[in-house]
C-alpha cells in the first residue's frame, strides 16, 4: 500500500514538472517570437534554414502530399474528425471518454488571442518558397495545435476505439502520431509557417491536451463502480 502511494505521488511529481517545462517553453517561444533579432520578419535562429531543408526534400510527388496533409489539419476535416471520433466512442459506450477529444481542441480559441498578441508575420517568398497563400499571423500553427490535440486525443483513445487487438491499438496509433508529424511538416513545407511556429503549436495544443487528461482522469474516479456485466460508460 506505502509503495503504490510511493509510486502514484512519483507520477504526479514527474507529471507536474513535465507540465512546467511545457509552460516555460512555450511562453519562451512566444516572447522569442515576438522579440526576434530579425524584426521585421520575427525569426529565430535556425527557422530559414530549417524551411529551405525541407523544401527541399523530396521530388514531385512530396507537394501534393503535403498539400493533402496540410488541408487535413484544416477546421472542416478536424470538425468532421471530431464528430466521428465522438459517435463511434458514444456507439462503443465510452460516452465519458467522448468528452476528451472536443474538450482538448477546444483549446484553438486561444490561437486567434496569442496570434494577434504575438503579431508575427508569416514567412515571405524572398526568404523561403509560399506554395500557399495564407492571410493573418503565424505564431503559434493552429493546425499543428488542432493536429496534437485531436490526433493526441486519439492516440491516448485508442484501446477504447479499436477494443482489445493489440496490433490494431499499435496500428491506429501509429497512424495518429503519423498524422501529427505529416502535419506539422505540411505546414513548413508549404511556407506558411517557420518551424518555431509549429513547435508552438505541439507544446500549446500538448499542454491543453494534458489538461484534459488530468481532468477527465481526474473526474472518472467519481464515476460509480461498474458492474460485472454491464456496458462500460467511460
Amino acid at each position: 500500500m506505502v509503495t503504490a502511494e510511493i509510486r502514484t505521488a512519483s507520477r504526479r511529481k514527474r507529471r507536474r514538472l513535465l507540465l512546467a517545462a511545457a509552460v516555460l517553453t512555450f511562453a519562451g517561444l512566444c516572447v522569442a517570437a515576438a522579440l526576434a533579432p530579425s524584426w521585421e520578419t520575427r525569426t529565430l535562429p535556425g527557422d530559414p534554414a530549417a524551411s529551405q531543408w525541407f523544401q527541399s526534400l523530396g521530388g514531385g510527388w512530396l507537394e501534393p502530399f503535403m498539400r493533402s496533409a496540410s488541408r487535413l489539419g484544416g477546421a472542416l476535416p478536424m470538425t468532421l474528425l471530431l464528430i466521428a471520433a465522438t459517435m463511434v466512442l458514444i456507439a462503443r459506450s465510452h460516452r465519458f471518454h467522448a468528452l476528451a477529444v472536443p474538450i482538448a481542441a477546444s483549446g484553438a480559441l486561444l490561437i486567434p488571442v496569442l496570434k494577434e498578441l504575438v503579431d508575427r508575420p508569416r514567412p515571405t517568398p524572398d526568404m523561403v518558397l509560399v506554395l500557399s497563400n495564407v492571410s493573418g499571423h503565424s505564431f503559434p500553427s493552429g493546425h499543428a495545435f488542432l493536429a496534437i490535440t485531436a490526433f493526441g486525443a486519439l492516440f491516448y483513445l485508442a484501446g477504447q476505439i479499436c477494443g482489445p487487438n493489440r496490433w490494431a491499438v499499435l496500428a491506429f496509433r501509429g497512424a495518429m502520431g503519423f498524422a501529427v508529424l505529416a502535419i506539422g511538416a505540411s505546414r513548413i513545407y508549404l511556407g506558411v509557417h517557420w518551424t518555431s511556429d509549429v513547435l508552438g503549436g505541439y507544446l500549446l495544443g500538448g499542454l491543453a491536451l494534458f489538461v484534459t487528461i488530468q481532468l477527465l482522469e481526474a473526474f472518472a474516479r467519481f464515476l460509480p463502480a461498474r458492474p460485472t456485466g454491464a456496458p462500460a460508460v467511460s
